[in-house]
C-alpha cells in the first residue's frame, strides 16, 4: 500500500517511460543514419559488421528495457486506479483503467497529472480506506446484534 502512495515512484513511472521512449527513438535514428551514411566504409568489412552488430544489440537491449518499463508502469497505474477511492462515482474507475491500458505511456501520464498530482492532499489509498472502516465501526455497522 505504501508503494501506491509514494510520490517519487509515481512521478518516475509516469514520466520515465515517455523520456525513455524519446531517448530510444533518438538512438534508433542515430543508429539508422550512421548505418546508411557510409561512416563504416573506411573500415574493413569484418570490423564494420562487428560494430553494426554491437549497435543492434544495444538497440535491442534498450528496446526491451523500455518495453518492460512501459508494462511495469501500466500495471502500477491500473492497480492504483483500481484501488483509488476517489474514483467510486459512476464509471470513472473503468474509464480510467481503459485509458491507462489503451494509451499506455500517455494514459499513465494523463492519469498521474489529473487524478494523482492535482488531487493529492492526503494519501489516497490505504489510509482513507482505514478511516472509512473506523468510521463504520464507530457507527456500529460491523457490530453483532
Amino acid at each position: 500500500m505504501k508503494l501506491l502512495n509514494n510520490k517519487p515512484v509515481q512521478t518516475l513511472l509516469a514520466v520515465g517511460p515517455i523520456i525513455l521512449f524519446a531517448f530510444s527513438f533518438m538512438v534508433y535514428f542515430a543508429f539508422f543514419i550512421s548505418a546508411i551514411s557510409g561512416t563504416y566504409k573506411i573500415e574493413p568489412l569484418q570490423s564494420w559488421l562487428a560494430n553494426w552488430l554491437d549497435n543492434v544489440n544495444l538497440f535491442l537491449v534498450l528496446s526491451l528495457g523500455v518495453s518492460a518499463f512501459f508494462i511495469i508502469s501500466t500495471v502500477y497505474f491500473v492497480l492504483h486506479a483500481a484501488q483509488n477511492p476517489l474514483l467510486e462515482s459512476g464509471n470513472m474507475r473503468i474509464v480510467w483503467i481503459l485509458i491507462i491500458i489503451l494509451l499506455s505511456g500517455i494514459g499513465n501520464l494523463i492519469y498521474w497529472l489529473l487524478e494523482i498530482r492535482n488531487k493529492r492532499q492526503m494519501p489516497v489509498i490505504g489510509d482513507s480506506l482505514m478511516d472509512k472502516k473506523q468510521s463504520d465501526w464507530s457507527r456500529g455497522l460491523y457490530m453483532k446484534s
